[in-house]
């Protein structure tokens, strides 16, 4: 899932999440805030734009970064070295693509990849051209996501999730089970056992939730939650998961080939 770090040049672009105020932390279930909700005075980026199949108005995106030693999973490359880093990237972004397009093989959804750090050209030599590319938008990671819900729901989508590359175990089921969530839930999120998030989506804007957050740290999904439950947004957790950030993690990537 996405584990603190906050977007910069060169820098890793994946995000950290601490875990839910007063431990309400129950897989699967919905839970609401009696507290008020205060204004919202953030601004975001409206710098992407979309396309929409003719039968599919719900949309998931895979946020990944291009595997180029050096750039990406740099708490690997450090003991790894940069080539075998870059090459886990490589397989986790494949991996989760593979999920996206079994899960799109069975159900009304467009599958967009919103990446970092690679050209267009690249991107499509990579991953192929039957998919929908989008450079991530400028800024810290919460106006990169942001950014991409604001796209999505301009271009009329109904329900829209973002899903990390380093999350192995995120499955069909688990991505169909979270749209499954909403609308009965405003915001779906699937925790990473490390305290981080692997998954966020939501049926309605709430730009609020990227804004004032303190990337980078075990802090950021406390004062998401909290955002989120201020303003009375149900909340829906799914099935806890490794991600993989440092070498002894490869043990939960079942797929992985060292190369």
């Amino acid at each position: 899932g996405w584990h603190g770090r906050a977007a910069g040049k060169g820098g890793s672009h994946y995000i950290s999440f601490g875990r839910i105020p007063g431990g309400k932390t129950q897989t699967g279930h919905c839970w609401r805030s009696r507290c008020a909700a205060p204004g919202y005075n953030g601004k975001v980026d409206q710098q992407l734009s979309s396309s929409i199949s003719p039968q599919a108005a719900d949309l998931l995106v895979i946020f990944t970064r291009f595997p180029r030693p050096g750039k990406t999973k740099t708490r690997l490359s450090r003991v790894m070295g940069d080539e075998a880093a870059a090459s886990c990237q490589r397989q986790m972004t494949e991996h989760i693509v593979a999920q996206g397009r079994e899960l799109a093989r069975h159900r009304a959804i467009d599958l967009q990849i919103h990446y970092d750090g690679a050209t267009l050209a690249e991107m499509t030599a990579w991953l192929g051209d039957d998919l929908i590319y989008h450079l991530q938008a400028v800024g810290d990671m919460g106006r990169r996501l942001a950014a991409s819900f604001v796209s999505g729901f301009r271009a009329k989508r109904s329900k829209i999730i973002l899903v990390g590359a380093d999350c192995p175990d995120v499955s069909p089921a688990i991505l169909g089970a979270a749209f499954d969530a909403m609308p009965q839930a405003d915001l779906v999120i699937g925790p990473a056992l490390d305290g981080g998030y692997y998954l966020i989506g939501m049926h309605g804007l709430h730009p609020e939730l990227f804004v004032n957050i303190a990337w980078g740290t075990a802090r950021v999904l406390i004062q998401t939650i909290d955002k989120a439950a201020c303003r009375k947004l149900i909340i829906r957790q799914m099935e806890p998961l490794h991600d993989i950030d440092r070498p002894e993690d490869l043990k939960y990537f079942r797929h992985y080939t060292r190369p």
